[in-house]
């Protein structure tokens, strides 16, 4: 998708203030959601699932179907108000493994993988949006923004979902990102709510605690 007017400004990165809510709402492991966030999926216009690592089959790990779960289960309740509610996959792989390779040899970005997870929960392809360049959080944020919430002037509320091992980074991120100017001609300011899924059971307790370890140290760097 086209990037809109904003790309070249981005990478200006000129920072000016504007009203982003920060809203930390926290489901469960499940995809639970807070009732908060459950009643005001008839006013979200976007869902954005931040990817985290496949397997050895191109699965998503578990702290990534939790994610997944919680955004097939808001798409369900903005059908219920006769709302198709967009999802956008966000993120390509990562810098410290190479992308997972089907059987053909080819490279298959994270993000694709993430969206045949959403399809088997029920939620439909045309509904569903990949974003497969970035290889970063920060990538994932600008290039959410610049690929596809720029170019839809109908795209103002957004819920960013990650786990909370990474919740912290990812509100800085985002909410950076997703402030910076211009915006397109005739787009609403952009309004950011956020989900966390748990942590608990998704990833052995010294994994998990290296990587709260790991995202504490690169926020403090941010």
């Amino acid at each position: 998708r086209r990037a809109g007017c904003s790309c070249c400004s981005l990478l200006l990165l000129v920072y000016v203030t504007v009203v982003v809510s920060r809203v930390r709402l926290n489901g469960g492991h499940d995809g639970a959601l807070p009732d908060e966030l459950a009643a005001g999926s008839a006013e979200l216009n976007l869902v954005v699932v931040l990817a985290g690592g496949v397997d050895a089959q191109g699965r998503p790990h578990e702290t990534v179907l939790r994610r997944l779960r919680a955004a097939a289960r808001l798409h369900r309740q903005a059908s219920k108000r006769g709302r198709a509610l967009s999802i956008l996959c966000n993120g390509g792989g990562t810098t410290h493994k190479p992308k997972w390779v089907d059987a053909q040899g080819y490279a298959v970005p994270e993000a694709a993988l993430m969206a045949r997870q959403l399809v088997e929960l029920g939620v439909p392809y045309e509904h569903i949006y990949l974003e497969g360049y970035s290889d970063d959080t920060l990538g994932n944020a600008f290039f959410a923004r610049t690929m596809h919430a720029d170019a839809r002037l109908d795209w103002t509320q957004l819920v960013i979902i990650t786990s909370e091992f990474q919740m912290a980074r990812t509100r800085a991120i985002y909410d950076w990102i997703f402030s910076l100017a211009p915006l397109p001609t005739g787009k609403p300011r952009y309004a950011l709510s956020y989900l966390s899924v748990g942590d608990a059971g998704s990833l052995p307790a010294p994994a998990l605690e290296a990587r709260r370890r790991k995202e504490a140290a690169s926020l403090a760097a941010f």
